[in-house]
């Protein structure tokens, strides 16, 4: 019986996260470098993931799949067709790299949820600190499997 209540309470866990609200890049670049720390720990290379990516006028979802280390392909769905996406910026290292830049951007706000296992980021959003409106930017990502 224990057994079956285990097995019942993992399904229905949520998945373990690091996430916070940052008010200051010191706090943010130390919740970067523990998730870029984590994820190198587990040395993936070959992975794929869904990333949800957009701004304040919308996103657009991809699948990801990544072969030794490379984006091996991106694709995204636009009516009822599949269509080929560019690799550029889909990987995990790609996605720390692009999120240590904001950082050092000094934004205005920004929030951070890391994976608490693996490292990756689940759930990023940026208000840039710059002269024109509407240019927040965030993704999402659901999905992964390595």
């Amino acid at each position: 019986m224990l057994k079956y209540l285990t097995i019942l309470a993992l399904l229905f866990v949520p998945q373990l996260s690091i996430a916070d609200r940052v008010e200051n890049n010191e706090k943010a670049q130390e919740m970067l470098d523990t998730a870029r720390a984590a994820w190198a720990k587990h040395g993936l290379t070959d992975y794929s993931f869904s990333l949800y990516r957009g701004g304040v006028f919308g996103g657009v979802k991809y699948r990801v799949k990544v072969r030794d280390g490379e984006c091996a392909k991106t694709t995204y769905w636009r009516r009822l067709f599949r269509h080929r996406a560019s690799c550029e910026d889909r990987t995990i290292s790609q996605l720390f790299d692009e999120l240590e830049s904001a950082i050092q951007a000094d934004p205005i706000s920004i929030w951070l949820e890391f994976d608490a296992e693996y490292g990756f980021p689940i759930e990023v959003s940026v208000e840039p600190r710059v002269d024109l409106t509407d240019q927040d930017w965030w993704y999402y990502i659901s999905r992964f499997s390595g």
